[in-house]
């Protein structure tokens, strides 16, 4: 009953305008393959196992993703879409993919952000400028309602969704999705589904005209998520941010949310070095065991809610290697992460009769539900994630954590006092011999 909706990053075959701002014949795979690791045990570069540095602008690269998504309960694709004020760019996989008649339900999110040199680590020169207006914004589905009579195209309750990156930037968000809504009806379309992405300032969709809101980690999640015992770093130039991982997956598990459709997300794992070599944010204490255990969990809440019809969950991301961030099999983890998804959306087997009234762990199963072999296993990662659970815990309370990373902690806050702060601690350091 789950549906797994996977987010797809377009971005790995060559374009003329990545060549003249970044190189010729730059794509992701240029900044995944010169990644190296900032810190001890740092899993950097990243590398494509069974799919190696693919070029997609192949359909057999793109049928065989598809392959590998059915085959562990994927249930669909959800590719972004960059259209910049009527300037379409990245789009021949999507083109490639339903030219080809790839055998894999499909939707859109619209990136509609300024292109800038920051997402790669650089300044805010913007490259490819959205110029949000009413007029801008509204003729921005025209684009895509040709996609949406396709019979592959991902509809909830019949209507065909669209996802919207940042709706508030749009300069009248509810004046346009209403356009959208009689454009598509005009183009003979039931209607339109409209749903935002939990941006760091998104609460509601409500808010900006939307009829849901979908869960992406690690945005909303990282005031509380700074590592409390750091690795020992290896790259005298890094500056960046270390997160932990469970505390994003731990606050996730035990989110609330108003009386409104929500589909809940979960991410891998997330660490851009690749594009941002000393600063980047990077998450530690990720693995495919705790990615289970929040994906499940993420599945028995969606199957217990009765508004969400069509049992959608989000995954971030099937392919965002650049940030660490992809399903796809690694040299590291191998098909693990994918296996992963298979299992826990198997869902509907672990409701427990009798829920647990601890929030974190309300949906584990009754030992009758599942064969012993499940329940040895299932064990395992409930302990897992009650031991990753107990250190966060400490981390939030301060109880057990260092001074130091304590007061770092608080300061990160403060970024130009962080940086003075940290300076200074590495500088004592290193006039100790530490």
């Amino acid at each position: 009953m789950i549906k797994p909706i996977a987010f797809y990053l377009p971005q790995f075959h060559p374009v003329k305008e990545n060549s003249e701002w970044w190189g010729a014949g730059f794509t992701e795979w240029t900044n995944v393959a010169k990644a190296r690791a900032n810190f001890e045990d740092h899993y950097q570069p990243q590398i494509p196992k069974d799919l190696g540095f693919y070029d997609l602008r192949m359909p057999e690269t793109m049928q065989a993703q598809a392959a590998l998504a059915r085959q562990n309960g994927i249930y669909g694709f959800c590719f972004y879409y960059y259209w910049f004020s009527g300037r379409r760019i990245l789009e021949t996989p999507i083109d490639v993919f339903v030219d080809n008649k790839i055998d894999m339900p499909f939707c859109f999110c619209w990136a509609n952000e300024n292109w800038t040199k920051r997402w790669d680590g650089g300044n805010n020169e913007v490259l490819l400028a959205n110029e949000h207006s009413v007029e801008n914004d509204n003729r921005f589905i025209d684009d895509v309602i040709p996609y949406m009579r396709d019979e592959r195209y991902i509809r909830y309750d019949g209507l065909p969704m669209i996802v919207i990156y940042r709706p508030d930037i749009l300069v009248d968000s509810k004046t346009t999705f209403d356009h959208w809504r009689k454009r598509a009806k005009e183009a003979g379309l039931p209607g339109l589904f409209i749903a935002s992405v939990a941006f760091y300032d998104i609460f509601d969709p409500a808010d900006w005209g939307c009829d849901a809101l979908v869960e992406f980690p690690p945005h909303q999640y990282l005031k509380n998520a700074f590592a409390s015992q750091l690795p020992r770093i290896t790259n005298p130039e890094f500056r960046g941010n270390i997160m932990d991982y469970r505390a994003v997956m731990s606050e996730s598990i035990d989110r609330t949310h108003d009386d409104f459709l929500f589909f809940h997300g979960s991410m891998p794992s997330w660490d851009n070095t690749a594009r941002r070599q000393n600063d980047p944010f990077t998450f530690i204490n990720s693995s495919p065991e705790l990615f289970e255990f929040w994906l499940r969990q993420q599945s028995v809440k969606t199957l217990k809610d009765d508004r969400n019809k069509e049992k959608f969950v989000f995954i971030n991301a099937w392919n965002e290697w650049a940030e660490g961030c992809h399903l796809e099999p690694c040299l590291k983890y191998g098909h693990q992460h994918l296996e992963a998804v298979r299992r826990a959306v198997d869902a509907d087997r672990y409701i427990a009769a009798t829920p647990s009234h601890d929030s974190t762990m309300g949906a584990l199963a009754s030992i009758d539900s599942y064969d012993i072999k499940d329940f040895k296993y299932l064990s395992g990662l409930e302990y897992r994630y009650k031991e990753a659970l107990s250190e966060i815990q400490a981390l939030r309370t301060g109880h057990n954590v260092p001074f130091a990373t304590l007061m770092a902690n608080r300061l990160r806050k403060r970024n130009i006092l962080y940086r003075i702060a940290r300076a200074g601690y590495r500088l004592g350091r290193s006039v100790r011999g530490l």
